[in-house]
């Protein structure tokens, strides 16, 4: 029988990703294995990350134009920066809500550790498995839908063809 002590679900917030938490609490429960959550953010395309998934953003970030507007030279590029170091702010308080939120749905029993990151997702995804020592990682298909992991490549994809250990995916 597989020994399973470590089980890593990459967390997106989708429903796919849901129900892979629950079908890893499952196994987690069997074998008594630790779960690592993690939520990693693209940091190619982190600026364009959705406001409807941080729906203060757009708020915060209009407060903070409009605050900024009257005494910066538009030519220097500085609101433009402030604007990306606030909305990365944003986005690493919002991975990191959605995990806490998450890790609170396991049961008390099941030992449970959190990562945020902003990098290559497919890619942190298969290095932090080895570095943490995964035994199983349980993800969903599909976080984004079909047209996006059409156009950008299937995350899923890519950790099951490289990951080093089992990939379990979950509908």
């Amino acid at each position: 029988m597989l020994k399973i002590d470590t089980i890593m679900v990459p967390m997106d917030g989708s429903d796919s990703s849901m129900h892979a938490l629950a079908k890893a609490a499952e196994i987690a429960e069997e074998h008594d294995s630790k779960i690592l959550l993690v939520h990693v953010v693209d940091g190619q395309s982190l600026f364009s990350y959705s406001y409807a998934a941080i729906p203060q953003a757009s708020e915060k970030l209009v407060k903070m134009a409009e605050e900024r507007e009257a005494v910066e030279d538009a030519n220097t590029g500085e609101g433009l920066k402030e604007a990306q170091k606030a909305f990365q702010e944003l986005a690493q308080q919002h991975g990191e809500d959605m995990l806490g939120i998450a890790a609170e749905t396991l049961p008390k029993n099941i030992k449970v550790e959190t990562e945020y990151a902003v990098g290559s997702p497919k890619r942190y995804l298969v290095e932090y498995a080895e570095e943490q020592q995964a035994d199983l990682i349980v993800m969903g298909c599909s976080g984004m839908g079909a047209l996006a992991s059409l156009m950008l490549g299937s995350v899923s994809s890519y950790v099951i063809a490289h990951a080093k250990c089992p990939v379990l995916t979950v509908k």
